[in-house]
């Protein structure tokens, strides 16, 4: 289990340095250093919680974030937002 998630990880991470680095995304405005930031985390597999404490921000801030994601995606779960990236 703890290999899979490294490999979804790191995955994601690759991808996410080539879609994130500030290029526009569904033609929207790039998004903002710390929706990349989240988003990174978040697709590797870390909670709410532990994003929060990693970036040193509120556990309500990063839902937000989170929340702003899912709607900028058009996505109601993680899940469902890993999908989408891995189609890109």
């Amino acid at each position: 289990m703890a290999r899979r998630r490294r490999l979804v990880a790191m995955f994601c991470s690759m991808l996410g340095e080539q879609v994130l680095d500030g290029k526009r995304i569904s033609g929207g405005p790039p998004l903002s250093r710390r929706q990349r930031q989240t988003l990174e985390l978040l697709l590797a597999g870390n909670a709410e919680k532990q994003i929060a404490a990693r970036l040193s921000i509120s556990r309500h801030t990063v839902h937000v974030y989170v929340k702003s994601l899912y709607k900028r995606f058009e996505v109601n779960s993680r899940p469902e937002l890993l999908a989408k990236w891995v189609r890109h």
